[in-house]
């Protein structure tokens, strides 16, 4: 918290003031189905119709940017604050879905609108500026959410061939913002719109005795019809004005797998392949453009691109009368990722083991885990006299998850079943800790540089055990009860961040 001209989130101020935080939600719905009978055919028409309403405030925190505060050094001091913000909003949907098998095909859509409407106050700047003299009155919004329309549409074909079932489909949804603030509406952004299409085609043969074959092909696309650019707002050819824009995201997955039958164990074998390819179109801030800063892809690790390659196999077995065993395993590696959450290379297992017993007893139980890394991504210094990129600073994220537990089941007469659950949980998460010597908007007219601090660890281990009852004592009244103990303890960082924050934010 040092007064200098640096720190954006140096000192965190409270103007919330002592208040409780409430939210009351209230759902509701109605619908009605007509059925085959009344159209003397195959047919099944519904409409529904449901909503919900959210009430009361909640605790709400933002970062002013630099123009946003003025006067001496201090000022950084006052960019990060929070206040109690109500909520007053409401969502209603009205659905029409359909269903029928003209000429051996079956057939089935879905199509809903859905309006969000959000009648709590908008905040600005202007309405906070008075909680501190260095603070700039603006019409900015402060955590601002528009009413929307949503409008989606859903088909579906299917159709038997034999031992081949094939199905195809296909979905579209927009959704359009409603309102704007008032920094939108004074500067002529005036359109925010999001367009999506999805389609499919899967197909399933036992054509083949000893093998069956089943493959899929999905296609997935989103388009960003928002108003770009408006002057003053978001634009490519203006300083600080632009993170990065989301043109369009197409992705196209595939895969295909067999299942054989090894003839021991009553059991089977599937494996698989599946392929995932996504393109991002991106818009950067211009800066060849002379004299213009903003963050540039090799300060950033967003990319354009994701192409990865999962191989599995499924193998299922009854090795004795009553007992089931199922164990998979996989390997994901990629070509390219777009985010540093996807993984350059993970491998994973599940497995499960369950038996149930003559007398009507029954335990399972199960194991999974997963550990996925990325090491591609890396941040670029730049530099200054002359304007050129300097040394890389790579990231490194590691990711594992372990998962384990056992459920037992037993009857006691007729009329009384109990259970116990027992289920335990890791996850532990590790990335370098980076630091840069300014914002990444400073480029490329400003040096920011990059370097590695620490590599702090997340490591939280979660238990849960439960108990459950239930007793029919006749055919109209019933008793249900239950216990459910959980508990979860680890580090939420180490090293230097654990030690720059407060033992109960760093423990658990």
């Amino acid at each position: 918290g040092t007064n200098t001209n640096t720190g954006y989130a140096a000192q965190f101020n409270d103007d919330s003031g002592q208040g409780r935080y409430t939210i009351d939600r209230e759902t509701y719905g109605v619908g009605i189905k007509l059925k085959p009978e009344l159209f003397n055919a195959d047919t099944t028409v519904a409409v529904n119709y449901d909503g919900y309403s959210r009430n009361g405030n909640r605790f709400a925190s933002y970062v002013l940017g630099g123009s946003d505060v003025s006067g001496s050094a201090a000022r950084v001091l006052q960019r990060w604050r929070g206040f109690n913000m109500p909520i007053n909003e409401n969502m209603n949907r009205t659905t029409l879905s359909a269903s029928g098998s003209p000429m051996d095909f079956y057939l089935s859509y879905e199509g809903s609108v859905e309006r969000f409407n959000n009648q709590a106050q908008d905040f600005r700047i202007a309405d906070v500026a008075s909680s501190s003299t260095f603070l700039v009155s603006s019409n900015k919004p402060l955590q601002f959410v528009p009413d929307s329309t949503q409008i989606s549409n859903n088909f579906r074909l299917s159709k038997t061939l034999g031992s081949t079932a094939l199905a195809a489909g296909y979905g579209l949804s927009i959704l359009d913002q409603d309102s704007f603030s008032a920094q939108q509406i004074a500067l002529g952004y005036d359109r925010g719109n999001l367009h999506t299409n999805n389609a499919f085609f899967t197909f399933n043969s036992n054509a083949m005795r000893s093998v069956g074959l089943e493959g899929y092909v999905k296609y997935y696309e989103r388009s960003n019809g928002s108003s770009f650019p408006v002057t003053g707002l978001v634009s490519a050819t203006a300083g600080e004005k632009l993170d990065v824009r989301i043109n369009n995201v197409q992705s196209v997955s595939y895969g295909l797998s067999a299942a054989f039958r090894p003839g021991f164990w009553s059991s089977s074998l599937t494996t698989g392949w599946k392929r995932e390819d996504r393109d991002r179109d991106l818009t950067w801030t211009a800066v060849l453009v002379p004299g213009l800063n903003g963050i540039q892809p090799q300060r950033s690790l967003y990319s354009e691109k994701t192409l990865s390659d999962e191989v599995y196999a499924n193998f299922v077995a009854r090795p004795m009368a009553g007992l089931l065993l199922r164990v998979t395993p996989s390997y994901v590696w990629a070509d390219d990722t777009g985010l540093i959450t996807e993984p350059e290379k993970a491998y994973g297992l599940k497995s499960t083991a369950s038996y149930a017993a003559q007398s009507g007893w029954m335990m399972s139980g199960y194991f999974n885990y997963k550990n996925q890394q990325n090491t591609t991504k890396f941040f670029t210094d730049a530099l200054t006299a002359p304007v050129t990129d300097g040394p890389r600073t790579h990231q490194d994220a590691h990711r594992i998850q372990r998962a384990a537990g056992l459920a037992f089941s037993k009857p006691f007469g007729e009329w009384i079943n109990t259970s116990a659950n027992f289920g335990w949980m890791q996850n532990d998460v590790t990335a370098y800790f980076l630091q840069s010597s300014r914002r990444r908007y400073e480029a490329p007219n400003r040096s920011v540089l990059f370097v590695t601090l620490d590599r702090p660890d997340f490591n939280v281990d979660s238990y849960v055990f439960s108990l459950n009852g239930d007793w029919q004592t006749n055919d109209a009244l019933s008793f249900n009860g239950g216990y459910t103990y959980s508990k979860s303890n680890g580090n939420t960082a180490s090293g230097l961040v654990l030690a720059a924050i407060p033992t109960v934010d760093g423990r658990i």
